[in-house]
């Protein structure tokens, strides 16, 4: 299990009242504090199904009551496919990032929790972790990553564009989803997917991210790690602020044909939503 006990709490939410203005940054949509409409751009996914609508994410998707914060997506018979996202206002610069919840996803549909850095920092670089993202076509398996955007040489080793997707190591002796599961991402990438019963209780997600080394957590127990500074000999590691990002996306692809596009089976009433006890970051 994680050992936090030389480590200090520096952020925490529970949830048990509406949310605070003051802790959560204004989005990148918005000059609000929770997101407006606003549409995506994306219109296909890698299979080349269409949108039939635009995407967007909305405000009212979102609600913090009961110890519970509530991200929803939603399509249906609205007019336009809604998610919702909510980021930090502060950046962290290291430490543990640890949330506990549950993840009802069905085609569409996909929930994350990740840090993501500013373009505007000294190396102009946007790191991204993905602490872990739920994919609407395989409710059961989550997949962490770790990735850069406006990455020098970025054609190297697994990109998309700019963005470049750096390999890692698989700490945990859980099974690796069937292949065929996974046959859309390259074979080196396949140790980054888990699966497990996310949708029926809640479980606990977690990041150690320290100067040189980064490892991801379920349930206290470690499943990946990365050191950044073996990679292109250490010439760009991640040691710039990071906030953190929760979100529920619908009606977009992220770049991945294992969430698709919503359809007939997408269950609007149950699989649409991730449900957040508590967000808590500590530091050494």
């Amino acid at each position: 299990m994680k050992d936090l006990s030389k480590m200090k709490l520096v952020f925490e939410e529970n949830f048990d009242t509406e949310l605070a203005e003051g802790k959560w940054a204004e989005s990148v949509y918005t000059e609000r504090f929770y997101p407006e409409i606003i549409d995506f751009g994306y219109t296909t996914t890698l299979d080349g199904e269409k949108a039939d609508k635009p995407c967007a994410l909305v405000d009212s998707n979102i609600s913090a009551k009961d110890g519970k914060l509530i991200l929803r997506a939603k399509g249906g018979a609205e007019e336009v496919y809604t998610g919702s996202e909510l980021r930090t206002k502060d950046f962290f610069n290291y430490g543990y990032f640890e949330i506990k919840a549950k993840l009802c996803t069905s085609k569409g549909v996909c929930p994350a929790f990740w840090l993501l850095g500013s373009r505007d920092s000294a190396s102009k670089i946007e790191y991204e972790v993905d602490v872990f993202e739920c994919f609407g076509k395989m409710p059961g398996i989550i997949k962490n990553t770790l990735l850069a955007h406006n990455y020098p040489n970025g054609s190297q080793g697994g990109n998309h564009g700019t963005e470049h997707r750096f390999l890692y190591n698989r700490v945990s002796e859980e099974p690796i989803p069937k292949k065929d599961m996974v046959k859309v991402f390259e074979e080196n990438f396949n140790k980054t997917f888990f699966a497990g019963n996310w949708s029926e209780e809640f479980h606990t997600f977690g990041l150690d991210w320290q100067k040189d080394s980064i490892t991801w957590y379920v349930d206290g127990e470690p499943m990946l790690s990365a050191i950044p500074s073996e990679v292109f000999d250490g010439k760009y590691i991640y040691n710039e602020p990071m906030r953190v990002v929760l979100t529920c996306y619908s009606g977009r692809d992220v770049c991945s044909p294992l969430t698709g596009l919503p359809d007939a089976t997408t269950d609007w009433e149950n699989g649409n939503r991730i449900e957040i006890d508590y967000l808590k970051v500590y530091q050494y």
